[in-house]
Order: C-alpha cells, then structure tokens, then sequence
C-alpha cells in the first residue's frame, strides 16, 4: 500500500524535531543571554562609540532570537499531533479505498469468476456425457437391430426344422426377447395352427412365446403387447408431455404386469417402440 511515505518525510522534516533543533535552540539562547549581557554592557561604557552601539544591537537581536525559539515542547507536541491524525485520515482513507478494492477483485476473480469457470466446466462435462451417451444409445440401437435379425432367423430356422411347410414365417415384423424368459412376436398372421403344434415349438425353443398382433388402435396394441385384457386395468392413456404410456392397475395385477425381472414390460416396450409406465393404484 501506498503510505505517502514523502509526504510524511518531507512534513517531518519540516516540523521541529525535539532533542535537536531544541537542545541547539536552547544552548544557543543561553549562550546568547550571557553574550547579549556582555556585549550590552560594553555597548553601554562605549555608547560614544558606534561599534559600542552596534553591539548593543546585535545583543537585543540575539536575545529577542533567544527568547523566540525558547522551549519547543509543546509545538513539538502540537506538530505530532497534526502528523497522526493526518497519518489516521491516510491509512482510513486507503483502508476504505483498498476494502473496495478488494471486494471488487473478490466478486469478479473469485465469486463470479470461480461460478463462470465452474458453470463452464460444468456444461463441458454435461456435452460430453450426452455425447458419450448418445454413442452409446446408437451402439445399443445397432446391437438391439443385430438380436432381433438373429432371433428372427432363430425362429424361422426352427419352424422349418419343425415342418417343412404350414408356416408363414415372411410375416414376422418384429422379435422382443429376454433369452431364457420371455419372447414376443408381431406378427400380422398366427404363426401355429393349433395349439398342438405351438406348445411343441415352445418346448423346442425353451422359452415362453407370445404372439402379437400388428393393429391401428394404440391402447389394444398396448395392452395386447402386455398381454393383458383392458378389464385387467384400471386406466391406461398416453402422455403428451411425457412421450410414453401410462398403465395404471391394482396391486394383484401388478405382478402379472411386471413379468420376471421386468421382462414383461421391457419386450412390450420393443414391440410397440414406446416407454410404458406402470402405476400401482
């Protein structure tokens, strides 16, 4: 901080120091009193003579001088007086001054500037987690597409094992499956003709099939995907805002709903290429 420290120098300067320019002032007024009292009555045996007179002068001068200066205690005190209130005022002026300072310099480099650099951090982080995830989602996607080729070929390989002919396996659209669980199929035909033949190719295949329908009415391809009849809920519509299905059913369904480990909803939700929510009233 800048303290004036020349102005302050130059003021002590000027000012009357004590114990220096005191101590001569006094010694040089005593030695003038004794001075001025020999010389003044010299001047006065030699008053005929004008070197007599002009020593009187310079004897009244120099006690006059003497008597001036005298003992500067109290202006000296007086003078130290006015130094520290004026340092005072300087040092509260710059405190004042350097607390506004600082406080600017604490909001633009460190409140704001630590929240801007933070939120810009923040938001680079924030595209590069989408970005990772939209890859992700568009590699899902790709492997997703990949199953559902092979389970499709799967089932068609099977059915021609099976029977050589009787199947129209050109109108499978679509396979959701949960190996080992679960598998739906969209279809626009049956695929078995009888029940016979369907359950000898589930105990082939291992795995539980259920065959959907391909139709135009949303809510019956819904809830035919989860393999429910609509007096089996309690509501059931679509959400606008939300972009998915709302399911809502009683607890004693809920289960059904589910499927192990979600696998009813989650092949529902391949099939009809939608979100389904599924709350418990």
């Amino acid at each position: 901080m800048n303290l004036n420290v020349s102005k302050i120098k130059s003021e002590v300067i000027s000012g009357v120091k004590k114990g220096s320019t005191g101590k001569v002032v006094r010694w040089s007024g005593a030695a003038v009193g004794t001075a001025s009292a020999v010389i003044l009555s010299t001047a006065v045996a030699n008053s005929w003579n004008p070197v007599g007179w002009g020593l009187a002068i310079v004897g009244i001068g120099l006690g006059i001088f003497s008597w001036f200066w005298g003992d500067d205690t109290k202006r000296f005190n007086r003078q130290k007086a006015k130094m520290k209130t004026r340092m005072f005022n300087n040092l509260e002026k710059m405190q004042r001054k350097n607390k506004g300072a600082l406080k600017t310099w604490f909001y633009n480099d460190i409140t704001h500037g630590l929240k801007k650099k933070i939120t810009q951090d923040l938001y680079y982080q924030v595209g590069l987690f989408q970005k990772l995830l939209r890859e992700y989602s568009e590699v899902a996607d790709k492997i997703d597409a990949l199953s559902e080729k092979e389970n499709i070929e799967l089932i068609k390989r099977l059915l021609e094992l099976q029977h050589s002919n009787g199947y129209d396996t050109d109108n499978i659209y679509k396979v959701a499956r949960v190996q080992g669980v679960l598998t739906k199929i969209l279809i626009e035909n049956p695929l078995f003709n009888d029940t016979k033949s369907s359950k000898n190719f589930i105990k082939i295949y291992g795995e539980r099939i259920i065959e959907i329908k391909k139709g135009s009415d949303r809510i019956k391809f819904l809830l035919d995907a989860l393999n429910v009849e609509s007096t089996e809920v309690v509501n059931v519509f679509f959400s606008d805002k939300d972009k998915k299905f709302v399911v809502k059913v009683e607890k004693s369904i809920a289960g059904k709903i589910y499927g192990h480990l979600w696998s009813n909803v989650r092949t529902a939700e391949k099939i009809i290429k939608n979100k389904i929510q599924i709350e418990v009233v």
